[in-house]
């Protein structure tokens, strides 16, 4: 039985550190090949859906790096991690990526946004999202993510984005 929760303990490390490009990415991979990793927690605030949120086996979390160049410039992804499953708050996550074609003048920089769907490809309320600009300097560890809950724009106080 021992043995049993060790294997289920690694294989929840290999499935949280997954990538698209690499599924077989392990937490220890992540320090040296990832262009951003850390964690994802949830905000709650008057404006936000507050109530509890499962993630099951139809569930996905998407963690997505990009570049932005300028102030209202396009954006080019760079890189993305796909958590598909249950999982829980917080998440650990780790963006795998080529850190040396990374290159950018004073105009641009790096951002990274998470996206939590209770049912994946469909939006409904109580999915949870980045709803501010978090700008990085990859390779960056310890990132941490705060997503929030969106609500019904019916909602009494609501604010923010919602549905």
């Amino acid at each position: 039985m021992p043995h049993f929760i060790v294997s289920v303990f690694a294989l929840t490390l290999l499935i949280g550190c997954s990538n698209a490009d690499n599924p077989s990415t392990s937490a220890t991979d992540c320090d040296d090949s990832a262009l951003a990793s850390g964690i994802i927690v949830r905000e709650f605030t008057d404006t936000t859906y507050n109530e509890p949120v499962i993630f099951s086996d139809m569930s996905r979390a998407t963690i997505r790096v990009f570049a932005v160049q300028g102030v209202d410039g396009p954006s080019t992804d760079l890189s993305s991690q796909h958590i598909e499953g249950s999982f829980e708050l917080p998440l650990s996550f780790c963006v795998l990526g080529e850190t040396t074609s990374l290159m950018f003048n004073s105009q641009g920089e790096y951002r990274i946004s998470a996206k939590l769907e209770q049912v994946k490809d469909a939006h409904t309320i109580g999915d949870l999202i980045s709803e501010t600009i978090t700008v990085i300097e990859p390779p960056m560890t310890d990132v941490r993510l705060t997503v929030s809950g969106l609500e019904s724009c019916d909602a009494p106080h609501a604010g923010g984005f919602c549905l």
